[in-house]
Formats: C-alpha cells, structure tokens, sequence
C-alpha cells in the first residue's frame, strides 16, 4: 500500500495549486522556459521530478542533494527533442570532505536548423538556429544528519536570429547572464523518504539588443522568473523490490525583478521508479501537469488546454562491461502533444 504521507503530501500540494486563483499562463511564455524542462533522462522519465532525490544532474537541479551522494560521479547525454530540437550536457561531482561536494554542469539546449523562415514581403531567408548554454557550479553541505543545504552560480547565453537582412541573410543576437542563483534544502526524514526544496534561477537578467546593423536598435529588457519548487520522494516495496514514488510542486510567482507576476503560474510532476533487478529499473511519469482556479471555476477551459507531458524510460546497469556504468534512456510526449521527445545519457560513478 502507498504510505500515507506520501497520500497527504499530494493532497496538500494539490489543494494549494487549485486554490491559488486565477487562469495561470503556461510556463512557455516566460522568459528562460528553456531552463524549466527536465535535465537528464532520469528525471524526464519520471515526470521532471527530481528536488528530493540525488541524481547525476542534481547539482543542476538542488544543490542541497550533492551532501548526500555517496561517491564520484561524472555524467553525458543528449536529447533529441520534438520540432527539431536538440540537447546535451555533461557533468561531474564528487565530494570535497566528509560533509561537503561539489559539481559542475554544462548544458546546451537549442535548434540547429530552424528553416521556413521568410521576410515581410514572404521571401525565403536562409535557415538559422537558435542555442542556449547554461554553466552551473555547485556546493552542498550536511548541516546535521538529516539536514543539508546547497547553493549554485550559473552563467547563461542565448543566441538566435532577430533580424532578416537583404538577400534572406540573417542577422543574429546574443545576450548572456552571470551570477544567477540556485538555492535548495534537503530534509531525510528516513532513510526513504525525503523532502527537498530549492528556488532557481535567480537574478538572470537577460536584456537584448535587437534590430538590423542598418536600423536603428531597440533593448528588449527580460528577467528570468526564479522557479520555486518543493518536491517530496518515498520508497517502498513492490513484489519486494523497492519502488520510489516522487511529487514535485514548481511555481512561478514573482519576475527577476522581484515584482509579482500578472499571470503567476504553477504546475506538478508526478513520477516512480521500480527495480525490476539488480540491473534493471522501469520509470514512468506525468509531468506539468496545470494546478489552477480553472480546474474549479471554468472546467472546460481547464481540460481544454490540459496536456501533460506522459514519459516513461529505463535504468540499466552495465557494470558487466564497465565497473560503475550506468544507462539511462526516457520517451516524453511534448507538450502540445505534437511530438515525442527522447534523451540518453550514461553515468559513471567511482
């Protein structure tokens, strides 16, 4: 049977997005929406879960889950993502002394070809692309047995085209961000279960220069809205193996300016893992799931516009080939449901 605390923690968090009023906007249309899709494919093969659990990425993801990673870990992957899209990161972290660990993480996201792109008067340009880069380091500390906290630095680069010159030739901008902060707590109330906290992104300015060489330029201001998120993971026994159950609760309340947002937003993961054996686990999830008024209010509007993303994936230790080696693959629908993603990474730990 499911523990009961995990039962009350999905009520609670549940009722509060439901409660927290108002038509909420989706998360693609604020600035950084990028940064809000899941890292590696543990973590998108269980819905985006990942505040409460340590992983290869959890430097990217709470920093306060580096306190309790066992041993040295270093990481890649890839995803190739509906419309196009691409992905790849690469990572590694190990601890520094008995209490503290470090990590470093790089992470691309972008679209290396973005073709039908056409002029006012509908002439053909040539294709672009877009590219994002995200550098986060990270440190995490046990403050008491059951306590640790994190903190992490990153820096940002976006570049894409703003421009369509003479000839369909395009012209490109770039803008890049230093200091933005990652915050995050971890409380082990057992050995299995686990409540985590961390508030990301903040302080990410990214003001843009745009227009043609030949015109004159115009700044786009935009801030990141730091994503706040609290997240709780259980593990329990299925057919006698263990089966991790995790919840995830991301909201967007406030700009990068620290202003509140017109339109804030909120939404849910949910996600597991069962170990099939020593070598092998299964995953599956559903992820940004909507929490807002509409789901009491206005009902139709609600279902109408509810597509959260399904996923599902696997785990698969190869030690037999390499000591310490370990594969993770996941499928997502995207979230218009119009495509399906897919990521891979291998992880290896010493």
């Amino acid at each position: 049977m499911i523990k009961r605390s995990f039962v009350y923690f999905l009520f609670v968090i549940s009722a509060a997005g439901i409660f927290a009023g108002g038509a909420l906007a989706l998360e693609s249309s604020l600035t950084g929406a990028y940064l809000q899709y899941p890292a590696g494919a543990r973590m998108a093969a269980m819905g985006g879960t990942g505040v409460s659990y340590s992983s290869t990425l959890c430097g990217f993801i709470n920093p306060a889950l580096l306190a309790v990673i066992t041993k040295k870990d270093v990481g890649f992957g890839s995803g190739f993502l509906s419309l196009g899209r691409l992905e790849g990161f690469v990572t590694g972290q190990t601890h520094i002394s008995p209490r503290a660990a470090v990590s470093l993480n790089l992470l691309y996201r972008g679209d290396p070809v973005m073709d039908d792109l056409y002029d006012i008067d509908e002439n053909k340009a040539q294709s672009g692309s877009f590219t994002t880069a995200t550098f986060k380091a990270a440190v995490g500390y046990l403050l008491t047995r059951h306590l640790s906290a994190g903190a992490a630095i990153g820096i940002f680069y976006q570049r894409l085209p703003t421009a369509i010159m003479s000839g369909g030739i395009l012209e490109y901008s770039s803008v890049s961000s230093v200091g933005g902060i990652d915050l995050g707590l971890l409380y082990r109330i057992s050995d299995k279960s686990a409540v985590g906290v961390a508030v990301s992104n903040m302080v990410v300015n990214m003001d843009w220069q745009v227009g043609s060489s030949s015109a004159l330029q115009a700044t786009a201001l935009n801030s990141v809205p730091p994503d706040f998120v609290a997240g709780y993971s259980t593990v329990f026994s299925l057919a006698g193996r263990p089966l991790l159950l995790a919840c995830d609760l991301h909201g967007a309340l406030v700009s990068g300016d620290g202003s509140l947002l017109d339109r804030p937003e909120a939404r849910i993961n949910l996600g597991g893992q069962w170990r099939v054996s020593d070598v092998f686990w299964v995953r599956s999830g559903l992820g940004d799931i909507r929490l807002n008024g509409d789901l009491l209010g206005n009902t139709s509007a609600y279902w109408d516009g509810a597509t959260p993303a399904i996923c599902a994936g696997f785990g698969l230790n190869v030690a037999k080939f390499r000591r310490g080696m370990t594969i993770n693959y996941a499928l997502r629908t995207d979230k218009i449901w119009e495509g399906i993603d897919q990521q891979i990474d291998i992880g290896y730990a010493f």
